[in-house]
């Protein structure tokens, strides 16, 4: 659902590079949810899949493609030249018993590294061209209020907390459910839309 929202925001020929853990024909019957749904079917988007562990280093140095069936495509890409970052809560841990806050731990790990690599190829970038573009900075999702505290300590500043958008959304439709009409009208793509 998320890809194919993405995907109605993005111009043609944008590529979305899926790095998790999960094997890639494992994560193409994720995409279907396991046969629920129809096969996902992008307008403006290339996916291209990367299996890797987002908190190892040498994992994120240099990601290369894989196709569905898990074998190379030759296609490659450095940190430093994605225009947007999202790092997304782990679903699979979370499935398997693991608790909001070590779901929060990962992705900050996986943050924190991230940014570290980017700062890394920007400097021997800048050393080449002063004039070479920063890296952008990439947004985490919290899912527990409290990991806040440890993002203001860690000095990181790209960060959504998901649940409590969701929560304030649900709670907004609850008590008048004529928000709801509002609500669609700024979340959706062909709505009007905030930034």
């Amino acid at each position: 659902d998320m890809i194919a929202q993405l995907d109605e925001y993005v111009q043609e020929g944008s590529e979305l590079w899926l790095f998790n853990s999960v094997p890639a024909p494992k994560r193409a019957e994720l995409l279907k949810d396991t046969g629920n749904k129809e096969e996902l079917i992008t307008n403006n988007l290339t996916i291209c899949n990367v299996v890797g562990n987002p908190i190892i280093r040498r994992d994120l140095n240099r990601m290369h493609a894989v196709d569905d069936s898990g074998k190379p495509t030759g296609r490659e890409i450095t940190l430093d030249q994605f225009d947007s970052i999202l790092i997304l809560a782990d679903a699979v841990a979370m499935e398997n018993g693991a608790n909001m806050m070590s779901c929060d731990s990962r992705s900050l790990s996986s943050l924190l590294i991230i940014q570290d690599i980017q700062k890394k190829l920007y400097d021997k970038r800048k050393s080449k061209d002063p004039n070479a573009p920063p890296p952008c900075a990439p947004i985490s999702e919290i899912l527990d209020t409290r990991t806040k505290s440890l993002l203001k300590v860690a000095n990181c500043h790209g960060y959504i907390m998901s649940n409590q958008i969701i929560s304030s959304v649900m709670a907004q439709v609850s008590e008048d459910k004529d928000i709801n009409i509002v609500l669609r009208e700024i979340l959706t793509a062909d709505g009007s839309e905030t930034y």
